[in-house]
């Protein structure tokens, strides 16, 4: 009879939150320096040896990051449970993971577009709506994944050393993001390839796409491929077998489906908990918000009075 498969679900798991992090912060720090480096002075003629930026201004970056975090509110409460919900959990992760590469790999080309056209300010769009519907999305479902193969192991009891200690390496790992990827692309600019950072960092994203064949689905006992062979053949005694020993529960434990059905209501309660959570905060949002562009526009109307009246800054 095959054995359960315990160690790669939590192993794999916990691998991928630790890639996750390391090129979804390597992004946020190369997105802003990418939107302020000057276009290139001559016409892009080359896929391969291509260099520059598109040349924006930094308030034009703080809008567009402002407009971005607008959109995660409401895609996080409103879009991302609905299909985490239609999909499942490993799903939703794999084809996030895969949709990172991708990501990465056409990035770079937005140098292409005419700086400031509208093609380039709709390929920017683009690119900000994607990364944060596929970062809000994978953040959910890699944290479910790592809460259910410590269920699944049985060791219920380690849940809050396991997340600390995965929480540290992923810590670890945006430290390391950012730095290498910043070296990354001195390199490739100095070497007249733009994109070598981005190529690279859409390597180390297809990582967690392989590592993500190895997790379950919660609550269903559902594998990827390379585990679902085992599991099918389990499936034939598993009905009237109970998945922990009458040490552990003095009834003679608890059966599959008991344990499928307090998963499944247990995510759901705890998706619920996200979205009241992200829309009591979301309510102070627009305030702020507004309080910001108040100020931005104070200073902004103070500098042109001050230069009316010949007044000079020291």
């Amino acid at each position: 009879m095959s054995s359960i498969h315990v160690v790669p679900a939590p192993t794999s798991a916990h691998h991928a939150n630790i890639v996750l992090s390391s090129h979804t912060i390597a992004l946020d720090q190369l997105l802003p320096v990418f939107f302020s480096l000057p276009p290139a002075s001559e016409p892009q003629t080359s896929l391969i040896h291509f260099t520059g930026g598109l040349g924006l201004s930094p308030l034009a970056i703080g809008w567009i990051f402002s407009g971005q975090a607008i959109y995660s509110m409401f895609f996080q409460v409103l879009l991302a449970p609905p299909l985490i919900r239609s999909y499942g959990y490993t799903t939703i992760f794999r084809l996030s993971a895969a949709s990172w590469a991708l990501l990465y790999a056409l990035t770079p080309y937005i140098t292409f577009l005419p700086s400031g056209s509208l093609a380039s300010w709709a390929a920017i769009t683009a690119i900000c709506v994607w990364k944060t519907s596929i970062g809000s999305l994978a953040y959910l479902t890699i944290l479910i994944l790592i809460t259910n193969t410590v269920k699944e192991a049985g060791q219920d009891d380690k849940l809050g050393s396991v997340n600390g200690v995965s929480a540290s390496f992923a810590s670890g790992a945006r430290a390391v993001g950012p730095t290498v990827a910043g070296w990354l692309f001195n390199v490739g600019e100095q070497a007249g390839t733009a994109g070598l950072v981005w190529w690279l960092v859409a390597g180390v994203a297809l990582i967690g796409w392989i590592e993500s064949f190895w997790m379950r689905e919660p609550g269903t006992g559902k594998a990827s491929p390379k585990l679902q062979e085992d599991d099918d053949n389990l499936e034939e005694d598993d009905d009237d077998r109970t998945l922990f020993s009458e040490s552990d529960d003095d009834e003679g434990g608890e059966t599959r489906k008991e344990k499928i059905a307090r998963q499944e209501q247990e995510e759901l309660d705890w998706i619920r908990g996200e979205q009241e959570g992200q829309a009591e905060a979301g309510l102070g949002a627009p305030r702020a918000l507004g309080s910001m562009g108040l100020g931005a526009a104070e200073c902004v109307v103070g500098e042109m009075v001050g230069e009316g009246l010949g007044v000079k800054k020291d």
